[in-house]
């Protein structure tokens, strides 16, 4: 059995070090071998313990992290912000006010705002080259901040998208849930997760991902409550 124990500065484990001095207090962490049974470090001629070394190996591995504590707002990445509200409350206008928006309209919701927007995506991977259009083009366009208008419709594309990729001769999928119970789901969280990381560089090169969303409204009751009430949530 491996056993993570702490090493003296002399290069020996506590155990074989002898210090009384108090030398062993300051030691660092390394891997000995113990016994299965009685947890004791093994002495056998089987195993020959070098502190040195493992030590250095430790120190290595170590030396590729930084652990150094960073205070105040960390600048230069984007922000990934979800709007969400019914239809007419304002979510495209609000969004058009942040810096440098660029509008992928999947709706068709913006033609009478003046904005910049791209061409409305007719399929889910319309969608994920002009993410990554954008990504390539940041900096000449002066991209900022990008906007997809709305992404409950986006995922209209990515359901369209979860069909086509499941039929078969034998059988069409008409929709997500012909693909089997909770499986169609699963294909679109799987999907979807895999859109999010395409923003990921986006949001390290310092341009905002805005998604804005529909609204709706359920009936739910607390734990605490006897009467059910409305609870806003995205569709």
């Amino acid at each position: 059995m491996i056993k993570d124990v702490l090493m003296c500065l002399s290069g020996k484990s506590p155990a074989r070090c002898g210090h009384s001095c108090g030398t062993c207090f300051r030691h660092d962490s390394i891997m000995i071998h113990v016994c299965d049974n009685c947890g004791q470090e093994l002495e056998d001629e089987n195993y020959k313990f070098d502190g040195s070394r493992e030590l250095s190996e430790r120190r290595k591995i170590m030396s590729q992290y930084s652990y150094e504590e960073v205070n105040g707002v960390q600048h230069g990445k984007g922000l990934k912000t979800v709007l969400y509200g019914q239809e007419g409350v304002g979510k495209s206008s609000l969004a058009s006010q942040f810096p440098g928006a660029v509008f992928i309209d999947c709706e068709g919701s913006t033609t009478h705002m003046n904005v910049r927007r791209l061409p409305s995506p007719t399929c889910w991977e319309m969608l994920c080259d002009e993410i990554k259009f954008i990504a390539e083009n940041h900096q000449q366009k002066n991209y900022q901040s990008v906007i997809i208008d709305t992404f409950d419709w986006a995922e209209r594309m990515a359901i369209e998208k979860i069909c086509r990729d499941n039929s078969t001769e034998q059988k069409v999928l008409k929709g997500i849930e012909d693909s089997g119970f909770g499986k169609g789901w699963q294909y679109e969280c799987e999907l979807i997760s895999k859109f999010l990381d395409l923003t990921n560089p986006l949001i390290s090169a310092g341009v905002n991902v805005v998604i804005l969303c529909h609204a709706v409204t359920k009936k739910v009751t607390a734990p605490e409550e006897i009467a059910e009430y409305d609870h806003w949530e995205m569709k």
